[in-house]
């Protein structure tokens, strides 16, 4: 049975959107879930390597002058924010699927690292719209197979100072989440990292991102 490029990308988006909302990030009675949405960020705690991620992240969403996610996003947003300790230029890979048209934007940062304040400003940004190398159907169908709404870092997070570092952001509707992961190459035997390095390798492949892996 063969579908239309339009009827695998409505079930993509169903499929994904229905899952996203129901992994919620506490546990409740489902009375008090309904119509309460859903954020899970890391905790405020200056010794947690996650939340220092996640500070770095608000402030570079501020200085693009870009929508924050953390209220949600009507129909589907996905960031992956590339921060590789050795290099002047980071990344910022965005997905987004709304009135029902997917759009993809990279953003190319020169970024120069404050040590008095620790902080990161933004030198100068890039940015470009791209489509996917080899169509949105494949690349959706092999995107989302990777299950990165799920995604969750299975050991603690530590910033690296020799590699690389990923941010993911996901936003629908219902829910919001954030998760750091450093180096995952290093941690294959993880799924959820194994499966981030192949969502990394493909966004390489299909929109031409260098990766950043070692």
């Amino acid at each position: 049975m063969s579908y239309s490029i339009k009827t695998v990308i409505i079930i993509l988006i169903v499929e994904l959107i229905l899952t996203f909302q129901t992994n919620c990030f506490c546990q409740s009675n489902l009375k008090d879930t309904i119509n309460v949405f859903k954020r899970g960020i890391p905790q405020k705690n200056k010794n947690n390597s996650e939340y220092q991620s996640y500070i770095l992240k608000q402030a570079k969403v501020q200085q693009l002058k870009i929508d924050s996610l953390e209220d949600g996003y009507d129909s589907l947003e996905i960031r992956i924010w590339y921060n590789p300790s050795w290099s002047l230029y980071h990344y910022l890979f965005v997905l987004k699927f709304s009135n029902s048209i997917w759009a993809a934007s990279i953003y190319k940062l020169e970024i120069k690292w404050n040590d008095r304040q620790l902080t990161e400003i933004i030198v100068d940004v890039q940015i470009n719209n791209k489509i996917p190398k080899n169509g949105w159907s494949i690349f959706l169908s092999k995107f989302f197979e990777l299950k990165i709404n799920e995604l969750s870092p299975p050991i603690p997070c530590y910033i690296t100072t020799d590699g690389t570092g990923y941010d993911v952001e996901v936003a629908s509707k219902k829910q919001y989440s954030f998760n750091s992961f450093q180096i995952p190459n290093n941690y294959k035997d993880y799924t959820q990292l194994k499966n981030l390095v192949t969502i990394l390798k493909l966004i390489e492949t299909e929109f031409g991102i260098e990766s950043y892996l070692q």
